[in-house]
């Protein structure tokens, strides 16, 4: 199945993967400085990865080919630096939406290239708000999906779609618990929202997950199999028809476990401990030569 890109939390490595069970790290792919928030997508053939933080936030865009190494796409992009924002592709163009940067953002911008950047909200309708779980914002059904999300305090519980990144309309206010951590992926027919905390600082962690096939109404799914276990901020990516979710961190420990559904019912382990150390607020991105990627600290790829 197509490779899989996870850019890790506090790591400068990544790592690549075909099946999610085997991983290594490619030659001249060390990121150099240790970061987590950042966010990371495939673009034009590359992984591109933006924001993030070390001891202060990351204003940059760079890129990774594999069996190359990392480039500056732009050093000093006109959104500024930031972390946990949302980064994602849609229509042919790079969006980049929230975030925090010592205050929580509500902004979006797009790009044709990762380089010339354009503002084309400077306040969004819906609230200023930030994203630590892998993804906040998906393209489903030709539309940009904004769910979820927190301002530290606040755990939002509302659903946004827009045609364009500029005209947002609110779906639902109020679509199921709110939580931190959570994170939201297109798959099939549906929408789902997975895991989270009550808490910024952790409170109550739940597996529990949220579906939906208008973007209006919102049901709990109950799992026909075991499952994965309660954690936030996981990392999420479609492949081959399934959803993978790694990592994350839990009520007592950073997790390193693999899991694979086709429907978010019936669940299949792929490992309990990836090669990857354990890790949260890390990027993943599947489809660059078939391989699975993780960046961070260290860059995993999930071998064939």
């Amino acid at each position: 199945f197509p490779r899989l890109h996870h850019t890790a939390g506090s790591f400068t490595c990544v790592t690549a993967s075909h099946s999610g069970a085997s991983w290594s790290t490619p030659s001249n792919i060390n990121l150099g400085t240790a970061t987590y928030g950042h966010r990371a997508v495939l673009f034009g053939g590359k992984v591109l990865m933006s924001g993030g933080y070390t001891s202060t936030y990351i204003d940059n865009v760079v890129s990774y080919t594999y069996g190359g190494s990392w480039s500056t796409v732009d050093s000093s992009p006109e959104f500024g630096n930031r972390m946990f924002h949302a980064m994602v592709v849609f229509k042919n163009k790079l969006f980049v939406v929230g975030g925090f940067n010592g205050g929580y953002l509500r902004d979006v911008w797009t790009s044709l290239d990762g380089t010339n950047w354009e503002k084309i909200i400077g306040t969004a309708g819906w609230s200023a708000r930030a994203w630590s779980a892998h993804q906040g914002i998906v393209q489903w059904r030709d539309q940009l999906w904004l769910v979820g999300g927190h301002n530290g305090n606040t755990a939002y519980n509302d659903v946004w779609m827009s045609p364009d990144g500029v005209e947002w309309t609110q779906t639902n206010n109020n679509a199921f618990t709110g939580r931190i951590g959570a994170a939201v992926i297109g798959l099939k027919d549906k929408l789902f929202y997975i895991g989270g905390s009550t808490t910024l600082a952790g409170g109550t962690f739940v597996n529990t997950v949220y579906s939906t096939s208008d973007g209006v109404q919102w049901s709990t799914v109950t799992p026909a199999s075991s499952t994965f276990s309660a954690r936030k901020d996981v990392m999420v990516a479609v492949s081959g028809g399934s959803a993978y979710i790694m990592g994350g961190q839990t009520s007592s420990d950073y997790v390193n476990d693999i899991w694979a559904t086709a429907d978010f019912q019936s669940f299949t382990q792929v490992t309990s401990s990836a090669t990857w150390s354990k890790r949260s607020q890390s990027a993943l991105v599947a489809g660059l030569n078939g391989l699975h990627f993780v960046i961070g600290k260290n860059v995993m790829v999930q071998e064939k």
